[in-house]
């Protein structure tokens, strides 16, 4: 029998490195090319495109789209799906990525008068969460990389050799056909030069079974690496031959009877998913991606021009299109912007998490992406403003809020903070809130006074109860003057939360207990000598910062300090504030622990001021668990990668260290997605949900988790920075980040729910005289 041949080009109008201005260079160069070879005897390509990709290529060069066209209709070509743009699924919310899915396929029912029943992964890369998505837009099978999840779970080398039935979330299960990152790398090299035309052969020979019916995709990858260099000029002084070399081996392939070329949807259909459904994720891989360690989710998620911060701008985008939704549904009357343009605007939206703006993009690129999310975040704040309108029936007095929960949950009486302003004169003293005229819990922080001694900003925070889609008017009252504060203590106890701090220690949690879940610390610090392994001999420490720097010097901020009550606890019925100034290789620090009264929630609030730094790594928001506190073989990380379900990864025995370099220049070997910002670690009964607002800053979480007899050490790290080749990151002046520990029962649900509250919060209205940057 021969070895069915199939292969997957990938092309990219919005190739990171390629200027808009050489786009028809690189047709010409690489796609043409392609097209060509699709014509010689026996030959038949797989191609996908986004869907972006399609209409400009189509506007750049209607002949080629004509070509491509033709060959689909001959069986040469066969288009394999993508999205409307190419973007990381797992870090994006799973609203956008459902869209993005759907109109790719429109725009290939549009153009070709049909629609792929094959995906590719885009950058191979894949989330459990995602294969209901695909289901759902319509795709029958995926196409997803081979090595990194066989690798992972052991499978036998026979499997990928026909399609498979891959397993998601909720059940969700769809076909897969399997990529080779080896095979289509040794392609690769033999195009440019590095490998000859017999080491393919004989590669390609070691896996065709004369008495076995097999697949094997031949190329996965991008169509522009052949004849075009990304980032290099389109001179004569430029690489040539690479598709010869290619038409070559394509021909020669052809005419070899080992050898038969087919199409993907031909691949599938005669090598049909057999066997049990698989699951591509494990705990130490849980987002697959194809080739080497070096290349891995952290690229997309934490590297680049600082895409920490261009992914939060994707969710704080993201957010106000849900807050509009939100709004336009709890308003009466008829709607205020139709679909079309709703759609319109998450189309604008989704372009800004293509994954060429976070690797090697160029300045133009980047600058004109930073215009375009300028424009659209005016436009956006513009259109929440127009339909806040309804929601609030007469004007606003200056010490008036109003609250609305965009959630499809209540508001259950969950701490929620928020700037707020008043003109002098109107709030004195303690300040009170009241709502229909009663008063609810809240407390006023960083407080700044006008110089007649009353109130002129604040961190108001309160605990509301509103319903989904509902609104409450709340109202700021004067109270008795301020107590004095006193000194703070390291250990702060309430109905919720024991907590002891380390002051010779930057404050860090040496202790963390939710006494109505468990009698134990739940976790804390871990000193050494817990654990026998000399490699875990080490304190591991909560609520702290690690800093690689540019010569990889690491650095925390683990110095003495003096901590200070910032109100008087009297004054503070929701949490109780400790503060810290810290001062180190990153700048300067403040640091503030907020202890819940009556919730088990512990936050940690980073204020730094950057001293221009150009890290190889930061994380802070560390959270070790108490391995006195749990079983090993009972622990599970979850968390929402791109999907819509939680993702459970059962730790047990598997050692994962995602924090763990790859080498000197890769600091990281993987991350989670946490689309919905938060991660959970523990066991069924008890546990403690790290959450953070995505849209202030995407920080990556990374687990750590080093079996060591009956015990574990368990830990969560919050990445600011991560380094490898695409990466230039830099941070100066002010940046805050909020970090919530929420310790949780065995209502894992609930769990989710109130870090979703702790992560995204509630929309504010405010008098138009007093709105708050």
């Amino acid at each position: 029998m021969s070895l069915d041949l199939f292969t997957v080009f990938h092309v990219n109008a919005s190739f990171s490195a390629v200027p808009p201005e050489d786009l028809g260079g690189v047709l010409d160069r690489c796609v043409w090319p392609l097209l060509d070879a699709s014509t010689l005897p026996g030959v038949r390509f797989g191609i996908e495109m986004p869907g972006d990709t399609v209409e400009q290529l189509a506007a750049a060069d209607p002949l080629l789209l004509d070509a491509l066209r033709a060959g689909v209709a001959a069986g040469r070509l066969e288009v394999v799906g993508s999205g409307l743009v190419q973007a990381i699924l797992p870090l994006v919310p799973a609203a956008l990525g459902a869209h993005d899915l759907v109109r790719g396929r429109e725009v290939y029912g549009r153009v070709f008068g049909q629609v792929p029943r094959i995906a590719y992964l885009h950058e191979q890369t894949y989330a459990a969460g995602l294969v209901p998505l695909y289901r759902e837009a319509g795709y029958e099978a995926i196409v997803a990389e081979w090595e990194n999840p066989a690798s992972a779970h052991g499978w036998p080398e026979t499997l990928r050799y026909r399609s498979a039935t891959v397993e998601g979330t909720a059940g969700a299960r769809i076909a897969c056909l399997w990529n080779s990152s080896v095979v289509f790398q040794r392609v690769q090299r033999y195009a440019h030069g590095e490998i000859d035309l017999e080491d393919v052969l004989a590669l390609l020979a070691s896996h065709h079974e004369p008495d076995a019916a097999r697949a094997l995709c031949l190329y996965g990858n991008d169509c522009e690496v052949f004849d075009y260099r990304p980032g290099a000029l389109l001179g004569a002084a430029g690489p040539r031959g690479e598709w010869a070399r290619l038409a070559a081996l394509f021909a020669g392939l052809a005419a070899d009877p080992r050898f038969a070329f087919v199409t993907p949807s031909e691949a599938l259909a005669r090598h049909p998913p057999a066997g049990p459904p698989l699951r591509l994720e494990s705990a130490a891989v849980p987002l697959p991606t194809k080739k080497q360690a070096k290349y891995n989710v952290t690229r997309w998620a934490a590297c680049g021009r600082g895409n920490v911060r261009t992914n939060a701008r994707g969710h704080a985008l993201h957010r106000a299109l849900e807050v509009a939704d939100a709004l336009q549904r709890a308003g009466a009357g008829p709607a205020v912007i139709a679909e079309p343009e709703l759609a319109r605007l998450r189309d604008e939206v989704l372009r800004l998490w293509g994954s060429d703006l976070r690797t090697h993009t160029t300045d133009a690129r980047h600058f004109a992406a930073e215009e375009h999310a300028g424009a659209l975040g005016a436009q956006l704040a513009s259109l929440v403003a127009r339909l806040e309108r309804p929601l609030v029936d007469r004007p606003l007095a200056p010490d008036e809020l109003v609250l609305f929960n965009p959630h499809p949950m209540p508001w259950a009486a969950w701490p929620f903070a928020t700037d707020a302003r008043w003109p002098p004169g109107v709030v004195r003293g303690v300040l009170a809130v009241e709502a229909a005229g009663r008063p609810i819990p809240a407390q006023a922080e960083e407080v700044e006074t006008y110089r007649d001694g009353s109130l002129r900003a604040a961190r108001l925070v309160l605990a509301p109860v509103i319903p989904p889609l509902g609104v409450l008017r709340v109202r700021c009252r004067p109270g008795p003057p301020p107590a004095a504060c006193g000194p703070a203590r390291e250990r702060i106890d309430t109905a919720a939360v024991g907590l002891v701090l380390a002051p010779r220690r930057g404050a860090a949690l040496r202790t963390l207990t939710f006494p109505r879940l468990a009698p134990m610390p739940l976790a804390g610090t871990v000193a050494q000598g817990a654990f026998a392994s000399i490699e875990l001999a080490a304190d591991w420490y909560t609520g702290n910062l690690v800093l690689y720097d540019a010569d990889g010097a690491k650095h925390t901020d683990l110095e003495p300090t003096a901590l200070v009550a910032a109100a008087a606890p009297e004054e503070c019925p929701i949490r109780i504030p400790v503060t810290a100034q810290l001062s180190g290789a990153y700048g300067e620090l403040a640091k503030t622990i907020y202890v819940y009264r009556d919730v088990p929630r512990v936050d940690v609030r980073y204020h730094f001021r950057f001293r221009d730094l150009r890290p190889r790594s930061l994380s802070l928001g560390i959270l070790t668990l108490d391995p006195a506190a749990f079983r090993p073989a009972d622990l599970a990380y979850a968390t929402v990668n791109g999907g819509r379900e939680v993702e459970v990864f059962p730790l047990g025995a598997t050692r994962v260290r995602q924090h763990e370099p790859v080498s000197s220049a890769v600091s990281a070997r993987g991350c989670l997605g946490a689309t919905e910002g938060w991660v959970d670690v523990g066991d069924a009964r008890k546990g403690i949900t790290l959450a953070y607002d995505p849209a202030t800053l995407a920080a990556v979480p990374l687990v750590q988790h080093e079996p060591a007899g009956e015990r574990a050490l368990t830990r969560l790290l919050l990445s600011l920075a991560e380094s490898d080749d695409t990466a230039a990151p830099f941070w100066r002046g002010h940046t805050r980040f909020t970090v919530a520990y929420l310790g949780r029962g065995a209502d894992r649900a609930e769990a989710r729910r109130q870090a979703i509250a702790a992560a995204a919060g509630l929309h504010v209205v405010r008098p138009s005289w007093g709105a708050s940057a």
